[in-house]
């Protein structure tokens, strides 16, 4: 499990966001995906 911490714009258009994240060390790398749902 990860933590993280974004901003968002307090103009957002409320729906729900993916965000794609990749960690890489040396030539090694995993990728993964987030969602978030942004409401009024």
């Amino acid at each position: 499990m990860a933590d993280a911490e974004i901003s968002i714009p307090s103009d957002v258009p409320t729906g729900t966001y993916l965000i794609e994240h990749r960690v890489q060390v040396g030539s090694s790398y995993d990728v993964d995906e987030s969602t978030f749902v942004v409401r009024s």
